[in-house]
């Protein structure tokens, strides 16, 4: 088994119910070919980079959404192509996080935390003059 990160960019409805059926359907796709789905995460609803036409519908807000699970490639490839077919779906992209027992015991997913603060550097420039003439 391998261990797989599905991010999924699907078309905006009012209902959920819609996404909820996607996500759903895919879940249990994995689990009943004998996989094992780790993680479902919800990123909310975003503006689309730039406008998505597909079936003659343009789209420009996407509901983003991620689940790992491990599964056989061949698993993760019929995954994939039925999620292809799917009119919901507007991108999607399967990563292989690892193939190892060491990748997969050690897996954490790497995220920026929200809360970090990001400090600047304070270069000569900026400095007080009184500083700056004192070094000289």
């Amino acid at each position: 088994m391998v261990l797989y990160q599905l991010m999924c960019i699907t078309a905006h409805y009012r209902e959920y119910q819609h996404i909820r059926g996607l996500v759903r359907k895919t879940a249990e796709h994995v689990l009943d070919n004998g996989g094992v789905v780790r993680h479902i995460r919800w990123d909310g609803t975003r503006s689309l980079p730039y406008k998505r036409v597909i079936d003659g519908h343009a789209h420009f807000l996407g509901d983003y959404w991620s689940m790992y699970f491990d599964a056989s490639p061949f698993l993760m490839h019929r995954i994939d192509r039925e999620l292809g077919k799917d009119p919901r779906v507007l991108k999607r992209g399967v990563v292989k996080i690892g193939s190892r027992l060491q990748d997969i015991v050690d897996f954490n997913p790497k995220t920026i935390s929200q809360t970090a603060e990001i400090r600047v550097p304070i270069h000569a420039a900026d400095k007080p003059r009184r500083q700056q003439q004192n070094t000289q």
